[in-house]
């Protein structure tokens, strides 16, 4: 707590910048979006046995391998795909639209199409 203020865990990102060739770099963004339902996924996860996150971590990792996309695009696909088949909420993801982080997409997933749609922040 700043001045006996809580802190607004909705301004939290996590960023991560991909070179995806010799020439290009794509920056995403995970956002809290609602610190309750995150705050479930937290510690539902801080709960899981080694095992457990082993055996997630190669779930995901053959979703990525065996995406017929691998570009980021098709990675974000599957990314988001597995957030909502584990019931993961409150985090969003962002893919930055310029190299000066001004204008940003939001990630949705169509889960019945298995399409993935990007909508213009404001």
């Amino acid at each position: 707590m700043h001045r006996n203020r809580p802190k607004n865990f909705n301004k939290f990102i996590f960023t991560l910048t991909v070179q995806t060739d010799s020439s290009t770099v794509e920056t995403f963004a995970l956002k809290i979006e609602n610190w309750n339902y995150f705050l479930i996924f937290l510690n539902s996860y801080s709960s899981k046995t080694r095992e457990e996150l082993k055996s997630d971590a190669r779930r995901l990792a053959k979703q990525y391998s065996d995406s017929s996309d691998k570009s980021t695009r098709g990675y974000a696909q599957v990314l988001l795909k597995y957030m909502s088949v584990h019931n993961i909420k409150g985090v969003s993801l962002y893919k930055a639209k310029d190299k000066e982080y001004q204008s940003w997409n939001k990630l949705s997933l169509d889960i019945d199409k298995n399409i993935l749609t990007e909508k213009p922040c404001l």
